[in-house]
């Protein structure tokens, strides 16, 4: 079953799919129960994040949201390298 990995506030949360992507989650932004992650946009998933763990969706400003091919999904804050 894929997943949801999410760094936020210090904490790494591995969340199924079925907790966060439910029917009526999906409806209010107009995807049907059932979409691939693929259907998803990088801001769906922000917003949908934001909602299930009960933050503000601008605390994702500046996260990378990474599309793998398993289906699952990592929302992360960007990366910097060589600094």
């Amino acid at each position: 079953m894929p997943s949801l990995h999410v760094r936020h506030a210090g904490q790494s949360r591995e969340i199924p799919f079925e907790d966060i992507f439910t029917a009526d989650n999906l409806a209010a932004i107009g995807l049907s129960e059932g979409v691939q992650s693929t259907a998803l946009s990088s801001q769906n998933v922000k917003n949908l994040t934001a909602n299930f763990i009960d933050c503000p969706v601008s605390d994702f400003d500046g996260y990378e949201v990474d599309f793998h091919k398993n289906q699952n999904i990592t929302l992360r804050p960007e990366a910097e390298f060589g600094t």
